[in-house]
């Protein structure tokens, strides 16, 4: 399977402002017209501001799967992805948003179950970005499982194990 998608965002904005001067009223002369003082000084003419704002983001996927099932009981599986991402601020504010924010990365899993019961899994990513520390910009990210479903016994449940533990991988973005 191979996917590609991109996103612009733009948004171009153009402010017309007139500024008059303004006046209030402080009585009347001998004909009943108002006499005025000008409270501001304004201008005559139009004056324009623009702002531009928009970003880029292009995503690239391929993956390929397979999944076979040997003798009614052995079921062997595999997953390879490869995952590109690109986003640019079109319209940065300083010289460091100017820079695009990129990440790669490759993904694997290989599965292997037994009558559908007992399964074991092992997962990988190798991913890359600017927003690692310079001289570890990739990493390798394996995880280990194994898991019994044990539907006939219903105390057991489902239960599996991880190596190494599962905790929460939040990714934050570090400043440039």
């Amino acid at each position: 399977m191979l996917s590609s998608h991109g996103t612009p965002t733009i948004a171009h904005t153009l402010n017309r402002i007139v500024t008059p001067s303004t006046y209030y009223a402080t009585g009347r002369d001998e004909e009943g017209n108002l006499d005025f003082v000008r409270s501001t000084e304004g201008s005559d003419y139009m004056k324009l501001t623009r702002t531009n704002s928009g970003t880029r983001t292009i995503n690239f996927e391929a993956s390929a799967n397979y999944d076979r099932l040997f003798g009614e009981k052995h079921r062997v599986g595999a997953l390879f992805l490869f995952s590109m991402r690109n986003y640019t601020d079109n319209f940065p504010g300083n010289y460091v948003d100017a820079f695009a924010h990129k990440n790669i990365g490759i993904a694997g899993r290989a599965t292997y179950s037994y009558y559908d019961r007992y399964f074991a899994e092992f997962n990988f990513g190798y991913n890359g970005s600017e927003n690692f520390a310079p001289d570890k910009r990739f990493g390798f990210f394996p995880l280990f499982c194994y898991r019994i479903y044990a539907k006939q016994r219903s105390f057991l449940g489902s239960v599996a194990f991880y190596y190494p533990p599962v905790e929460n991988q939040r990714f934050v973005w570090r400043n440039r």
